[in-house]
């Protein structure tokens, strides 16, 4: 597109030109992203519907791979989950049946309570937009395409299993995990059962841990006996990757005698990621679009 001006106009008259037409173009492409805000309603209002508590549960699989190690359902219901009916056959432990019943008090997700929050208040910046019809400050409709961005990628981000802080998430497990009591009977002081996500896919992991005394001296027996003679019987491969680590669980520290993880897709939580990528990509061709014609430096 040509911006030469026919017939030519003098330098002063010209600038006042360019400012006109940046002035209409920045007015007609602020009525168009209050038409696109209003599209995104519906997309957030959706991903709220599946994820709420009036969805019927989701009943999910749960099975390790080419093993008997880890069998059974789990069921989600809203942002809670309400029944786990587990099969564990593990080396450390007499084969066990884990059990919460859905009449029991149920366990809150708190990463997918954390997502329903945030898309709730992703659709009150919507709705907020929608009712200042006929305002036209750029840069307050900017600043309201950027937090709704941060919002749709921080529960997306959730939703993958993506976290800022890898070590503070290496430890998240020792905090949110379900609570024993839950379970009928109780759950052994040294399990622990705890719930995260992986690209949609709602992932359980279960660690049976050890305590660890202070002061103890080693003793040639058991694991002791074993690393006595390792540098004998060569180097063994690590069972899992937080063998050598230490956590805080209860009273005192442990250490992680087996870990299996398992995962199950969620066909809500599918729905609701492919939802919010389409939301996000919008968002963002919105905001930059803004920010080119504002003039704006960051376009990001």
């Amino acid at each position: 597109m040509s911006t030469t001006v026919w017939p030519p106009l003098p330098p002063h008259e010209l600038q006042k030109a360019e400012e006109a037409s940046l002035a209409r173009e920045l007015a007609w492409l602020l009525k168009a992203l209050r038409q696109i805000l209003t599209t995104l309603s519906p997309g957030l209002t959706e991903s709220l519907s599946l994820l709420s508590p009036s969805q019927p549960p989701s009943i999910l699989p749960l099975s390790t791979h080419r093993s008997e190690a880890l069998k059974g359902t789990i069921t989600r219901h809203g942002s809670s989950i309400t029944s786990v009916n587990i099969t564990l056959r593990i080396p450390s432990l007499p084969a066990t049946q884990l059990v919460l019943l859905p009449s029991s008090s149920s366990f809150v997700i708190a990463p997918l309570e954390a997502v329903v929050g945030l898309l709730q208040t992703a659709l009150e910046i919507v709705q907020t937009g929608e009712k200042e019809e006929g305002s036209e400050d750029a840069r307050k409709v900017k600043d309201r395409l950027a937090a709704l961005l941060a919002h749709i990628q921080e529960a997306r981000s959730l939703l993958k299993g993506v976290t800022r802080n890898e070590e503070r998430e290496a430890h998240e497990w020792t905090r949110h995990s379900i609570p024993a009591e839950l379970f009928t009977p109780p759950l052994d002081a040294n399990l622990s059962l705890s719930l995260s996500f992986s690209d949609s896919s709602l992932a359980l992991t279960l660690r049976h841990l050890t305590p660890i005394t202070p002061g103890a001296s080693a003793s040639i027996t058991g694991l002791s006996l074993r690393k006595t003679f390792a540098p004998l019987l060569g180097p063994a491969a690590p069972s899992h990757d937080e063998v050598e680590q230490l956590f805080r669980w209860g009273e005192g520290e442990v250490k992680v005698r087996e870990k299996i993880r398992v995962e199950s897709q969620d066909p809500c939580l599918m729905a609701v990621m492919a939802k919010l990528a389409a939301l996000e990509h919008a968002v963002e061709e919105a905001k930059r679009s803004l920010s080119i014609v504002m003039g704006d430096t960051d376009t990001a």
